[in-house]
């Protein structure tokens, strides 16, 4: 009997093995081998080191094993049944455009083989208009995974580390991202102005065509440094609008119209922002260690244009741009994250949504270096969610008003925290009053003065009181509610709502 079933097995693992097409290509200075199996059906040709590979099989997906070194070399693939990328100490640098390119509708598996060490490098990305402005760019579901390593560098301007039109999925594999170029983000003639007055524009007199202008005709000198930010960040998000109207299709030119707008005729070209990993669909991290970074401006770490989840593993962002970003939500449940912003929130959704960032489970330190009003974590004005969970956040929020939770989506107690000023290096620790015990510890990233933090773990407990100590300080925490305000008085303070100068 068990002759029968190890004979079975084996015409199994023959059956599946029939059904694969592999192919493995050796990257050897200048050349690159192609050595073939099963290849019916399929396509390849090699130009140097520039290998192109198409299948037309539809139901037999693709297997390529990478090999080798070279330092101007690519591949572009597709294969409508899926294509499963195997890489074995690959050390491979493209002088211009992605070296791993799926550019047709073909899901994806990139795996890093066990103990293997594998570098892929873009040295340019004048074509950026045309997806090849990353180190790994794919038009389908991609999931990155594997026992080894793998990094990425992004040297051009307006080039990505990674980036997918539809989800992204990382799990296992020990993966760096690094992004070293300017932002080369939009190529327009156009301005947009406000004429004032109209429902869609924000009262006579505002114009947001920079911060030399004060709002409502005022001396600019007269202004609190906070609120002219508070102001130059709804500038900002109006000529956002302005951007999106052109891509959705809205006419070029709707000057003059009864609603206050004006643009002039011109056309937004997209061409390349340095972001770290970008998804059109959700990102998802579900275990190993991912560490990403971003060397100038507009470089934000991780961006999933429909959400970000981080289910565990070790994340490490530090951006100069938003550390993690999402035009729907970010919700952690697991794993040791910690996102470290220099000019902007270091967490940050945009969904405006119920539930846009949920804590669930795992520990998260985010921390915005910028100042007024950018803040370590930011959802709008939706309420965060704290359902369980280490949570330690340090920014500014605008005029001492982050993000914050509610007393009913605070699901585990949580303090906000004004006033933390924290040196570069010094040792943070939250205790338990009563006896003592350290909870929890990290190290700040940068010197901060008159920060608002978000505070929470498992340990706490509503009516009892925790401090948070550093080397030069030490703040009590009576968590006298599910939510609680600590160093401002509440009748200053709306959860949700507009900074008090906002009217």
């Amino acid at each position: 009997m068990k002759y029968k079933l190890l004979v079975a097995t084996l015409l199994c693992g023959l059956s599946l093995s029939s059904n694969a097409q592999i192919l493995d290509i050796y990257y050897r200075g200048s050349i690159a081998q192609i050595k073939g199996k099963n290849a019916d059906n399929m396509t390849w040709t090699a130009n140097g080191t520039h290998v192109k590979v198409k299948s037309l099989q539809a139901e037999r997906p693709l297997t390529l094993i990478l090999h080798g070194q070279s330092d101007n070399g690519t591949i572009s693939v597709s294969c409508p049944a899926g294509v499963r990328v195997e890489l074995d100490n690959l050390h491979l640098t493209s002088q211009e455009g992605a070296p791993l390119n799926f550019k047709k509708q073909t899901k994806v598996e990139l795996v890093a083989r066990k103990e293997t060490v594998n570098e892929l490098t873009v040295v340019s990305c004048v074509d950026t208009v045309k997806n090849h402005s990353s180190v790994i760019f794919c038009k389908d579901d991609l999931t990155i995974s594997g026992k080894g390593t793998l990094s990425l560098l992004a040297q051009g301007d307006g080039c990505k580390g990674i980036n997918v039109k539809a989800n992204l999925t990382i799990q296992d594999i020990s993966l760096s991202v690094r992004t070293m170029g300017e932002n080369r983000s939009v190529d327009t003639t156009m301005a947009f102005t406000f004429g004032g007055g109209g429902p869609m524009g924000p009262p006579p007199g505002f114009d947001v065509r920079g911060t030399n202008h004060p709002p409502f005709g005022m001396n600019s000198d007269s202004i609190p440094e906070e609120v002219q930010q508070h102001f130059e960040r709804i500038r900002q998000r109006f000529e956002s609008i302005a951007v999106d109207t052109t891509r959705r299709g809205f006419p070029h030119d709707i000057g003059g119209n009864p609603m206050g707008m004006g643009m002039p005729l011109g056309k937004h070209k997209y061409i390349g922002t340095p972001k770290g990993i970008k998804a059109k669909g959700c990102v998802k991290i579900e275990s190993g260690s991912v560490y990403v970074s971003t060397a100038k401006d507009r470089g934000e770490g991780i961006e999933g244009k429909a959400g970000v989840i981080i289910n565990g593993g070790k994340v490490v962002v530090d951006a100069i741009d938003d550390g993690i970003n999402s035009g729907g939500s970010i919700h952690f449940n697991g794993g040791f994250t910690t996102v470290i912003s220099r000019k902007n929130d270091a967490v940050d959704a945009n969904g405006q949504i119920e539930g846009a960032i949920t804590i669930a489970g795992g520990t998260v330190f985010a921390f915005s270096q910028a100042g007024p009003p950018e803040e370590g974590v930011d959802c709008d004005f939706s309420p965060i969610v704290v359902k369980g969970g280490t949570l330690f956040s340090i920014g500014a929020g605008m005029g001492e008003m982050p993000s914050v939770p509610t007393a009913e989506t605070a699901q585990q107690p949580t303090a906000l925290l004004i006033g933390l000023n924290t040196k570069e290096g010094e040792f943070v620790a939250v205790c338990d009053s009563v006896n003592g015990k350290t909870l929890f510890t990290f190290t700040a990233p940068f010197d901060f003065e008159r920060s608002s933090s978000l505070i929470s773990c498992p340990h706490f407990h509503e009516g009892c009181t925790y401090i948070v100590r550093s080397s030069t300080s030490e703040h009590a925490l009576p968590l006298t509610s599910p939510f609680t305000i600590i160093g401002r008085s509440s009748d200053r303070f709306t959860p949700g709502g507009f900074p008090p100068f906002f009217f």
